[in-house]
């Protein structure tokens, strides 16, 4: 079930089903009260379908669509409704169906926010990145209890509870670390498609000592078409931090990413990724109009700490001892320390 307070993440489905029903109603039956009657039950039914059946709401759209394409044909109801399931059905099988997967072509989306959440910098970290506090304390009040890989420890497994009362498993490798100012890690779960390649890089910045500037930047890689546009549709990529920040600006870039079996733009090509300790990062292209990139680089405040913060990638990780308690935190700060002094 979808709770109540994710329903403004479908905000785009719910507008094709009322704006795509009063239309078709428009068309079918002329200009009428009727029309304003068929967009309410339209926005009860998706409502309901969403809380109650998550698994189907891709047809919705699917739906909604399939009778606006036949709405404009002059012909009986009974054939109308026969056509507008014809082209439901063509529509189900273009969007979501296997020959996406046998399709050579592939989609990368790329999420860029900005948000401000009232706390100092520590207390946002230990929300933000997993294994870095007590599980109760992570931003989505779902984590169970995390655990170190014992040959890698910043690579970390987690559980998440679900809504059904069940939980799903997570695994977390960070690429880079400087506690509490940035973070590079790839996510791979069991509610993320194999062939999915998620990432997400964090900037923390402290305006006061109450107010603490996040910028992250997500990108999700290799989808075929029916991963992506149930991501357009969805609209919920795990980057909203509710309940935690204020989202101040948001950009999302689509793009064809690639013929399988062409190199392909991964998480080393973003902001911050690419520099070891010491090396400067280079600048970023700012677009008129758009939130500035550059989610990892040293902002001017910070470049006086640079020699005594320096990121700490996964190649130095090895040896250090994992943690064997789930309920204890994983003080991935107390690990940089013990890497540097070694």
């Amino acid at each position: 079930m979808i709770p109540a307070s994710s329903l403004s993440r479908q905000k785009r489905r719910l507008l094709l089903a009322v704006g795509g029903t009063a239309l078709i109603a428009a068309l079918r039956l002329g200009p009428s009260a009727l029309v304003v009657y068929a967009a309410i039950l339209a926005y009860v039914g998706a409502v309901l379908v969403l809380r109650l059946l998550p698994a189907r709401r891709r047809l919705i759209e699917v739906a909604t669509l399939g009778s606006l394409a036949t709405a404009p044909f002059p012909v009986a109801t009974e054939l109308w409704i026969a056509l507008s399931a014809l082209f439901a059905t063509a529509l189900w099988h273009l969007l979501y169906g296997s020959w996406g997967e046998r399709a050579r072509l592939r989609f990368t989306l790329v999420s860029v926010r900005r948000a401000v959440a009232p706390l100092p910098a520590d207390a946002v970290w230990q929300r933000l990145v997993p294994g870095s506090s007590h599980p109760d304390d992570y931003w989505t009040g779902t984590l169970l209890d995390f655990d170190a890989d014992p040959d890698d420890p910043l690579t970390l497994y987690a559980r998440f509870t679900t809504p059904e009362g069940l939980f799903t498993e997570a695994t977390f490798t960070f690429l880079a670390a400087a506690p509490p100012e940035s973070a590079i890690f790839e996510i791979d779960s069991e509610t993320v498609p194999d062939e999915e390649e998620v990432a997400l890089a964090l900037r923390l910045e402290e305006v006061d000592h109450f107010r603490t500037q996040i910028d992250s930047r997500m990108t999700r890689a290799n989808l075929p078409l029916r991963l992506a546009a149930s991501h357009w549709f969805d609209d919920a990529l795990g980057d909203d931090w509710t309940g935690l920040a204020q989202t101040t600006a948001r950009r999302r870039r689509w793009s064809v990413e690639r013929i399988v079996g062409q190199p392909t733009e991964g998480v080393e090509a973003m902001p911050g990724a690419a520099a070891g300790p010491g090396e400067a990062r280079p600048p970023q292209e700012a677009r008129p109009g758009t939130l500035v990139a550059p989610v990892l680089a040293p902002s001017p405040t910070r470049q006086a700490r640079e020699s005594r913060v320096q990121p700490i990638r996964n190649d130095r990780m090895k040896g250090i001892p994992d943690p064997d308690d789930f309920e204890e935190p994983f003080d991935i700060m107390k690990l940089m320390e013990d890497v540097r002094a070694s």
